[in-house]
This record gives structure tokens, sequence and C-alpha cells, in this order.
């Protein structure tokens, strides 16, 4: 089918903020006593925070205040954020223009708290481009699951088969395929099994690419780098 909407996740992919995030969380977290490692950060990317919550309580134990910290950041974090921004990924303002211009309809659909989505876009200058920004508050199940993306297409009116998400994370992945849409993979800092490649229906390097890409898919029906073909 064609192509009617792009789907867009939101931090590490729309947004620079995975540094700014990891910074933030560090810090509170030794506030507490305890150290947050790669691999936990790793396993906290695209995830929501009941999902975050178990995985605290299951590496730092039972007792870590988790809604302390979780206040704290959110403080720290905005008040960064007001200090020194987050910019943009490479890209992202021709894609979201070219997106504009080609008349295509687009959402945000990110497991984050709306807060922390607009504050995100804001300071990035993206919050303009985006009428329907779909958080996990407002799903009753976030990545892996495809709750975000299928709300995102009953928001704009589409089969999923029409929406094509832009994804830079595992779950995200496979929240995606699950909702039965097309994905480009963008990887950023989290490392993706073969697995997770191989769900995706295209891999690029960054937004930059994204247009070219849909403008094969518009001129010649089918895209030479779908899987399968030559």
């Amino acid at each position: 089918m064609t192509v009617k909407a792009l789907l867009f996740d939101l931090d590490g992919l729309l947004v620079d903020s995975e540094p700014l995030s990891r910074r933030a969380w560090n810090e509170v977290i030794a506030r507490v006593g305890h150290t947050l490692s790669d691999e936990v950060f790793m396993q906290m990317v695209g995830r929501s925070e009941s999902e975050v919550r178990t995985l605290f309580e299951r590496v730092f134990g039972p007792d870590f205040p988790f809604e302390r910290v979780t206040r704290l950041r959110q403080a720290h974090f905005l008040e960064a954020l007001a200090r020194e921004g987050v910019p943009p990924k490479p890209g992202a303002h021709d894609l979201l223009a070219y997106v504009t211009r080609r008349g295509l309809a687009k959402a945000v659909a990110s497991s984050t708290s709306r807060a922390m989505a607009e504050a995100k876009l804001r300071s990035a200058g993206l919050r303009d481009f985006f009428e329907v920004i779909v958080t996990g508050e407002d799903v009753p199940r976030a990545k892996p699951a495809p709750d975000l993306f299928l709300e995102a297409a009953r928001r704009l009116n589409l089969p999923p088969e029409a929406c094509v998400v832009l994804e830079d994370s595992s779950v995200g992945v496979q929240a995606a395929h699950a909702a039965g849409m097309r994905c480009i993979l963008i990887p950023d800092v989290q490392p993706l099994s073969a697995e997770i490649v191989n769900l995706a229906t295209w891999q690029l390097r960054s937004l930059a690419e994204v247009p070219a890409l849909l403008e094969r898919l518009r001129t010649n029906g089918r895209d030479p780098l779908q899987a399968g073909s030559a």
C-alpha cells in the first residue's frame, strides 16, 4: 500500500536526548547509593516507566526508591533541558519539511510522558511539525506492544499498512512489526541483534536518507532495498 503517514519515535530518533537522559539518571541514582551500568541503561532504552521500575527493582533490589528517583530524574532532566537544550538528530528538520511538502501525515509515538515529549520537541524546534503526539500515558501497553503505533494510526484515521514507523530501538522495531507496519530502522546508541535488524523493512544510517527512500517508493512503486529484492 502507498505510504500515507510516518510515525516517529522520539528519543534517539528525532532528538538526541539519550546523552542528557543518561547523565540525569547517573546523577540521581548515585544520590541513592547505586551506579547505573551501561548494560542496564541500554535495557532501559525505549521502555515504559513501569518496565524501568521492574528492571531497577531486579538490579538494585526491591527496596529501591523508584518513585523518588523518578521525580528527581525528571526535575534534573528538565532543568538541564532548559539550560542546555537537546538538538534534533541530523536530518530531522529537512525530513519533516519534506514530509510536510509531500502532504504525508505524521505523528510522534513515544513511551515517555507527555510533559517530557512536549519539552523535548520544543527544545529541538520540532514541536510545530506535529498535530498528533501519542505517549505512554495514552495507551495501556508500551513498546514492544503495538499500542502506541496503532493509536497513532487511529488518530490519523489510517490503516496500519498505510503507515511507516521510524525507530532506533529494539522494542520499537518489535512494536512496529506487531502493529503490522513497515519500519525504517535508524540505529542510535543501543546495540541491535540480527533478529531485530531482520524485523525492520529497511535500515538506514540517518534521517537524512529517508527522503530518498520515500521518493523511490513514490516513483518506482517498489523499493530496491525491500527485503527479498535483488
